[in-house]
């Protein structure tokens, strides 16, 4: 298990190697200031992205970067996309949206993340909180224009408000989950748009990835194990740089990349890029 450095540390290793460096130019009329940083290698727009999980979260960057003109290659571990996702049934938090205006409901940014501060007793990571509070407008929007009807609200616990976007629930007949038609209607958007543009996308599914590709400190694909137990790589490129989007609460903090002699980075539960360099 690799160790973190603190920012201390890191400030204090930085300090003494300066130091390190004044010495030596001053014996050897050596000038820090000549020293280069590394140079660093982009992936270029033709090259694919790699989107690692299917649920709500990988799809929305599947479609994203589908719409932004890139080619995107969807791995996922199960038989079918949708993950955690499609089983959600209470609902998607965003304030203040227009179905919360349409219903004169009073809403803030601020009272969003003061409610979920809370209701996690002022444990949770205030940065993720922020991004989630600030952005859930926005959210709201993505799911509307892509198809979802969260026209009807309601007032779930640990808010203040009701705040709780979900369908519109029938007078008669079972209620469909909410999480599974937003998986449904995301993945109909991704099936349109690549049979509108052939060689664009490429869903991988039952495979599960167990490890980075690198090459002189370049990410240049995934490593990968299918349901025969059959390991290979994707993309089949030599030495190219590409960007890879972790996503999902499926894998554990403690999982780690390390399989194969790749370089060992470790997966959060939150959602990472890796791009040109480690």
């Amino acid at each position: 298990m690799q160790k973190r450095l603190s920012v201390s540390a890191v400030a204090t290793l930085v300090a003494t190697f300066l130091a390190v460096v004044t010495t030596m130019a001053d014996a050897q009329a050596v000038n820090p200031g000549n020293f280069k940083p590394l140079k660093t290698k982009a992936p270029r727009a033709h090259e694919p992205l790699i989107v690692v999980g299917g649920g709500l979260a990988g799809l929305t960057a599947t479609l994203e970067a589908l719409r932004a003109g890139a080619e995107v290659i969807l791995i996922d571990k199960s038989k079918d996309v949708g993950g955690n996702s499609a089983k959600a049934s209470s609902g998607i938090n965003g304030a203040p949206t227009a179905t919360q205006a349409r219903l004169h409901i009073e809403d803030s940014t601020d009272r969003f993340y003061t409610d979920t501060m809370n209701a996690g007793d002022r444990e949770n990571d205030a940065g993720l909180v922020d991004v989630l509070t600030q952005e859930s407008n926005a959210a709201i929007e993505f799911l509307t224009e892509a198809g979802v009807d969260l026209s009807d609200i309601n007032l779930c616990g640990g808010h203040s408000v009701p705040r709780t976007h979900w369908l519109p629930q029938p007078k008669d007949g079972r209620a469909t989950p909410v999480g599974f038609t937003i998986i449904r209607t995301l993945k109909a958007q991704i099936a349109k748009f690549a049979e509108e543009n052939p060689g664009k996308f490429r869903q991988i599914v039952e495979t599960e990835v167990v490890g980075i590709v690198t090459w002189n400190d370049f990410v240049t694909g995934v490593r990968v194990k299918n349901a025969t137990d059959k390991y290979c790589e994707f993309p089949l490129l030599h030495h190219s740089p590409t960007n890879i989007f972790l996503v999902g609460f499926g894998t554990p903090s403690s999982y780690y990349f390390s399989n194969f002699g790749t370089k060992q980075t470790k997966k959060n539960n939150k959602m990472e890029s890796y791009g040109t360099r480690m």
